[in-house]
């Protein structure tokens, strides 16, 4: 096992699996010429890379492995590797042919095969592969992050909070919706906006979604038919979100309880 620029607090590490010594090393110091304060680290076996991961892997954006190893394939490692590290980028980066071994490792989760060449150039390919892969796992994980974060906030909320397309499917909706209709997230999931309400309500509420497509806002008080059959009097507010080239695509909104002003 061995490592370059340890020091190094930015940049992305990558750790390169390979039971060739000459051939990991030269790896390890091309691709950090390409990529900018990169830290590697090498493995000769996935022994040694299960031990480097078992006790550094928050250390490490990438894997890049090789698959025809002395004791076990590359592959084998990576389905190790996936029950702890199941969103990591991992490049198989082999002599073998993609008929020989892809259909393999990308069943097994790898994110990316690049086949081994003659010459140095392979580094600088291998070099982008790994900032494409780091990238958009990066990208992810910061996706997925917020998405946590706006669904902790609209559950904070304690009036229904809900986002629908424009043909009335539900993007997204809260957990006080859920508790204030009596409805299933499955059946939110199934119903059309309209269907939470009756007669002269329902036609109100269709007349106020018209409104905001057309004019961007919209607010209409109505009643609510829960699950059980009650009815309870709201306030809604309706806001148009709109794509990148102007399109509508959706409304938002917001549906306020007023059962103890009537």
């Amino acid at each position: 096992m061995s490592e370059h620029d340890p020091s190094a607090d930015e940049g992305v590490g990558i750790l390169l699996v390979d039971d060739d010594p000459a051939f990991v090393e030269a790896a390890a110091t091309f691709v950090g010429r390409h990529l900018s304060g990169t830290r590697t680290y090498t493995a000769g076996s996935p022994a040694d890379a299960r031990e480097f991961m078992a006790s550094r892997g928050d250390d490490v954006d990438c894997v890049v492995s090789d698959y025809d190893m002395r004791h076990e394939s590359g592959v084998d490692f990576l389905r190790d590797l996936r029950e702890a590290f199941p969103n990591l980028p991992f490049i198989l980066f082999t002599g073998k042919s993609a008929d020989e071994v892809a259909g393999e490792a990308f069943r097994a989760g790898a994110t990316d095969y690049l086949k081994k060449e003659m010459g140095t150039e392979q580094f600088e390919v291998l070099a982008r592969r790994i900032d494409l892969s780091v990238t958009a796992a990066r990208v992810a994980c910061e996706a997925a992050r917020n998405r946590r974060l706006l669904d902790a906030a609209f559950d904070a909320v304690g009036d229904p909070f809900y986002a629908f397309d424009t043909e009335g499917r539900f993007l997204r909706w809260n957990d006080a919706l859920v508790a204030q209709t009596g409805y299933s997230d499955e059946e939110v999931a199934e119903m059309h906006p309209t269907e939470f309400f009756e007669g002269a309500d329902r036609e109100r509420v269709a007349a106020a979604i018209d409104a905001v497509v057309d004019d961007g806002e919209a607010t209409v008080e109505a009643s609510v038919r829960t699950k059980r059959g009650d009815r309870r009097p709201y306030k809604f507010t309706g806001s148009l979100v709109v794509d990148e080239a102007g399109d509508p695509f959706a409304v938002c909104g917001v549906g306020r309880d007023r059962s103890d002003r009537d």
